[in-house]
């Protein structure tokens, strides 16, 4: 399994073929995955364990216990997790590259 750690989180990709992957996110205690787009993915994220919320465009979402939330290729959006911390599925499609940062998957 492959995995990447980033300063306030961990992606460990569990499931990779031509047209999808499935990562698993740890996001810290009280701590903010910064916002960012991906210039040419869209993900489907499902909240597993902990609590956290979601910015996505101009609005900010309480993520609940595995109900889907549906970020668009190319639409800025963020994490930001609560005191314990928080764990999400994130199925992206196409797959997110692991050896690129935010930054990069901004510009596509």
């Amino acid at each position: 399994m492959k995995s990447r750690t980033f300063p306030t989180f961990r992606v460990r990709r569990i499931c990779s073929l031509k047209w999808l992957a499935v990562d698993i996110v740890d996001v810290l205690a009280s701590m903010v995955i910064p916002e960012h787009s991906h210039a040419k993915s869209a993900s489907l994220m499902f909240m597993l364990r902990g609590g956290g919320d979601l910015t996505r465009g101009s609005g900010m979402l309480a993520m609940q216990y595995l109900l889907p939330y549906l970020v668009r290729r190319g639409i800025l959006h963020g994490i930001a997790a609560r005191s314990r911390g928080m764990t999400f599925m994130a199925i992206s499609f196409p797959p997110l590259p692991l050896d690129q940062s935010l930054d990069e998957q901004d510009r596509g």
